[in-house]
């Protein structure tokens, strides 16, 4: 049973500790007031080891306060010289008081890649949050947005986005939709391995959610990479015909394929009308989620003017979106009702 002196110790250093605490805290908003609002000369933001030091121990509930402090600090400027002179000093105090600050690293990257063009600094605040947080998948989905936006002239930029939007579509509590992005931003440039290794580790260590997912999309790549090969083929068998063929079975017949194609999802192969060939599981997801988006935009849309627009067209007037995706089966329409606002998909006929 500890000594009543030990226990007047451990009281006394308590109290100092919450004396230091708002000593800290009093300090900077003394500082603050009689800070220049013209000018920078005056260091007015303590260092992080001095804080440390006078806190004793409290650092993470200081970090909280110099959080509070920054932001604060952001909109005055926001409002005033837009300098933002002491931004990077603020925010780097903040993570290194507590290492485990995910909201400083994320939102301090976003304010020094936007407010001071300091990319380089916002992504060394990243890679210092990633190492400290490696759970958190928002930190590799800023330094993923970073490079696309901000870094993208740099050597590799696409590929180096799309693989740290990779580590964050695995992590455990990422939503759906990073996954989705990244997946499509390798599809349209043709990032097929990183896709694969990000999907495959998905499915191995994600949810029961992410799983399903990782395992449809997988089955989805399998079916993107048969097309590019059926597509040759079919213009081979074009060459020594003089004509497309009508379906894959004829491409198997003139000994153009060993077999055929991987379909592991439902859905079958056939050749559109362009002479290229296309997959029904593709266009229907893909359908799928263009008439969610429409539909969404025509929602917004009758909340906003208090009715349907009376065509498509109008969402483009009206800016709630740049322009309406075309349709991706080769014949297909979109079928607009503008006294309810359904949308469906006019499919031809294969």
């Amino acid at each position: 049973m500890p000594s009543g002196h030990s226990r007047s110790v451990r009281i006394t250093a308590l109290i100092l500790a919450l004396l230091a605490a708002f000593t800290a805290l009093g300090a900077l908003r003394i500082t603050d007031r009689y800070r220049p609002r013209q000018s920078d000369s005056l260091l007015y933001l303590p260092n992080e080891h001095l804080l440390n030091h006078f806190t004793a121990g409290l650092s993470p509930i200081i970090a909280d306060l110099l959080w509070l402090h920054c932001i604060q600090y952001v909109a005055i400027e926001n409002r005033s010289a837009r300098n933002f002179t002491w931004l990077e000093h603020m925010v780097y105090t903040t993570v290194r008081l507590d290492p485990l600050f995910r909201d400083a690293y994320r939102y301090g990257s976003i304010f020094l890649s936007a407010l001071r063009a300091d990319a380089e600094s916002a992504r060394n605040l990243l890679r210092m949050g990633m190492e400290n947080r490696p759970d958190c998948w928002e930190l590799p989905y800023e330094m993923g947005t970073l490079y696309l936006l901000n870094l993208r002239h740099t050597p590799n930029a696409l590929k180096t986005a799309t693989y740290y939007l990779a580590i964050s579509a695995t992590r455990p509590d990422a939503p759906p939709e990073v996954a989705k992005l990244t997946a499509a931003i390798q599809q349209r440039h043709n990032l097929d391995d990183i896709e694969e290794a990000m999907w495959r580790d998905m499915a191995e260590r994600g949810s029961k959610t992410l799983r399903e997912m990782a395992q449809r999309k997988l089955a989805e790549l399998e079916i993107r990479r048969a097309i590019p090969v059926l597509n040759e083929r079919a213009r081979m068998f074009r060459d020594r015909t003089g004509r497309l063929p009508e379906n894959v079975n004829e491409l198997i017949e003139k000994g153009l394929l060993n077999g055929a194609p991987p379909q592991p999802i439902p859905g079958h192969y056939f050749i559109g009308p362009d002479g290229q060939f296309y997959n029904t599981a593709l266009l229907e997801e893909e359908s799928k989620q263009i008439l969610e988006r429409l539909s969404q935009r025509v929602e917004n849309f009758r909340q906003k003017e208090g009715r349907f627009p009376a065509q498509l067209d109008e969402l483009i007037e009206k800016k709630y979106i740049s322009e309406i995706p075309p349709c991706p089966w080769p014949g297909g329409t979109w079928l607009y009702d503008p006294q309810t606002g359904a949308l469906s998909l006019g499919k031809p006929a294969q």
